[in-house]
């Protein structure tokens, strides 16, 4: 990408990782715990005092993949609410989705906002997926298939960028042209 993602630019002085801070905030939700690379966390430690987030945890294994990361966040909240699911690849949430999935929720266990028939990020996760997922022995499960056991609550949204993930430097430059170098 040539640069980390948590620190692509969103808007000119707005990285992903702020901007996505910055919505979760706005929807006073304050308990964000971020697990990063050695690398981003280094890099993290000199722009602290412009993110305001609870807890960094460094995920010693990335080669594991990311449902090893999912279970370092998890066993960190472990508390009896709903549980949020954000990418950094999509900064794109905003606060009416968030809205939209603590209010549809309901009686199910796990949230995933829809467009056009798609589902995208982020999800809403309950406590008892959390726990299922903390419980889960195998470091390099599929949160789908771990999922699937569980009821889901599908939460029609007018938002096409609850599917867009910024994976190459041509997703990059192709949502945000005024980057371009």
């Amino acid at each position: 990408m040539g640069e980390l993602k948590p620190f692509l630019r969103f808007r000119e002085n707005l990285t992903f990782l702020q901007k996505i801070i910055q919505v979760y905030h706005n929807q006073h939700i304050y308990n964000l715990v971020i697990v990063v690379s050695d690398e981003v966390h280094r890099r993290m430690q000199k722009s602290k005092s412009e993110l305001n987030y609870n807890k960094v945890i460094i995920n010693p294994f990335p080669e594991w993949g990311r449902f090893y990361s999912l279970k370092l966040v998890l066993q960190e909240i472990r508390d009896d609410s709903f549980v949020y699911l954000q990418n950094i690849d999509n900064p794109f949430v905003t606060e009416k989705t968030l809205q939209s999935l603590k209010n549809e929720i309901c009686d199910s266990d796990f949230a995933v906002p829809i467009y056009e028939r798609q589902s995208g990020h982020p999800i809403l996760l309950s406590a008892e997926v959390v726990t299922k997922i903390i419980q889960t022995e195998e470091n390099n499960s599929n949160l789908r298939s771990i999922l699937s056991s569980f009821r889901k609550r599908e939460v029609e949204l007018n938002d096409p960028g609850i599917l867009i993930n910024i994976n190459t430097p041509d997703d990059y430059l192709k949502n945000f042209p005024e980057f371009q170098k």
